[in-house]
């Protein structure tokens, strides 16, 4: 990129590496029938821009668009600026937002993901939406900095007016209904479940552990929660007490705990990462709405379907010749897996367990333990290490203990319990036969 020396000032454009949507297509017509502004037209739409803004701007209007532009709004001045720089014209300079369509699908994988620079805040009647795109970086440009500190002032006035767009659009073209959706970790992660068949996720309670069900659809109970719906968050001392609905993203090592509601307040945490948390403050158009039962709903679906983590075992069950093998999966999140074989002399069992604490992070246990008379099996020679794993994918490994001792056994409910004495990694933890 070919750039002149310039003043300090100019540097801002350091900032412009994202490509803009703004070089595709032609000007559109700019009508002025009275003094209350200009007018610009594509698809049989009208964008108004106030007549103190008219001349400071340009204004694209792409016609059949592929990725749906309708309008592109860029300061003349910046656009200009960048220009006389040596800049070429692809960076975007000036660029204050652009209105777009997209199709209730595309929407719908959008909602997926982080939608920074993107915002939805209209429906058409024909179940289109409309895209307000708008920078996250700086595109203010000048040739030097007595031009940006002169200009400053009508640089702020145009972005000012620029997030007035959306709502003023929205209202002065017939056929459009102001839409509102949220993107943040919890919506993502929701519309994950609305939306994409291939989502990876569980609803647990203590009541049969992780569960998920390909005969139940799970949209309908995801879309209640993401419809007029608004999450706050919220100061982490107000965690409520007692039980909750825990929707788990195993492979992202990230879950949502659905409180019931107290007070008329509901709440909705979010652990990632191990250990890290955040609250939601969750409030609905529709008042009536509880994220806690809706969950639950869905965890009872499952539950009608058959969805069974496995038939548990009865510490009593003479069918089963080895009710402790298999593999065991911890009740609540089901990021804890014991893997249970028999070892090649009779009575001794091969154990291994595996704890993701973060995509980057996992402990691991291994021993051999023997079959007591109770039934149970006990080890007295664990290793316990830490396996860490790097962005180029190697791993280390970081012994804890070679010398760890504990028990294994069933309980009335034939859930497994792990007695580990010395790390009690195990303690109150229950965990269900997988397979």
């Amino acid at each position: 990129m070919k750039r002149n020396s310039k003043t300090a000032g100019t540097l801002l454009l350091a900032a412009l590496l994202a490509l803009s949507l703004v070089a595709c297509g032609q000007t559109g017509t700019t009508e002025q029938p009275d003094q209350t502004g200009a007018a610009f037209t594509n698809g049989g739409l009208t964008l108004s821009v106030p007549q103190e803004y008219a001349d400071l701007l340009t204004v694209d209007t792409p016609q059949d668009s592929p990725d749906g532009t309708l309008f592109s709004v860029t300061e003349t001045a910046s656009a200009e600026a960048a220009a006389a720089l040596g800049y070429e014209e692809d960076i975007g300079a000036g660029w204050l937002f652009s209105i777009g369509t997209v199709s209730a699908d595309a929407l719908h994988e959008m909602l997926c993901y982080d939608m920074s620079g993107q915002t939805v805040f209209a429906k058409g009647e024909d179940g289109s939406y409309y895209v307000f795109y708008h920078p996250t970086d700086v595109r203010y440009v000048r040739e030097d900095n007595e031009a940006m500190a002169a200009d400053q002032d009508q640089w702020t006035a145009l972005n000012e007016w620029a997030w007035t767009v959306p709502e003023t659009f929205a209202a002065e073209n017939q056929g459009l209904t102001a839409q509102r959706f949220g993107n943040t970790d919890l919506e993502m992660y929701l519309s994950r479940v609305a939306y994409q068949d291939d989502a990876d996720f569980t609803v647990s309670t203590t009541e049969f552990g992780p569960l998920f069900s390909d005969e139940v659809d799970p949209s309908p109970f995801a879309e209640r929660l993401l419809t007029g719906a608004t999450y706050e968050e919220a100061d982490l001392s107000l965690v409520p007490d007692g039980e909750y609905v825990v929707l788990a993203f195993p492979a992202d090592d990230i879950r949502f705990d659905f409180f019931p509601a107290q007070d008329g307040e509901n709440y909705i945490r979010q652990v990632w990462s191990g250990d890290n948390e955040m609250l939601y403050r969750a409030s609905y158009e529709n008042g009536s709405v509880e994220p806690n039962a809706v969950m639950q709903e869905l965890y009872d679906a499952y539950v009608a379907a058959g969805a069974q983590p496995g038939e548990p075992f009865s510490s009593g069950d003479t069918t089963q010749a080895d009710p402790m093998t298999g593999i065991w999966t911890e009740q609540i999140a089901g990021r804890g897996v014991i893997e249970i074989t028999p070892a090649a002399e009779a009575g001794q069992y091969q154990v291994h367990i595996n704890w993701g604490s973060s995509a980057f992070e996992t402990a691991v246990w291994d021993m051999t333990a023997v079959l007591s008379g109770d039934g149970s099996l006990t080890y007295d020679s664990g290793r316990h290490v830490i396996v860490t794993f790097s962005e180029d994918g190697a791993e280390s490994e970081e012994v804890q203990y070679e010398d760890g001792t504990g028990t294994f056994s069933l309980n009335d409910e034939g859930q497994l319990v792990w007695q580990d004495d010395t790390g009690h990694a195990g303690d109150d933890t229950v965990f269900l036969h997988m397979e």
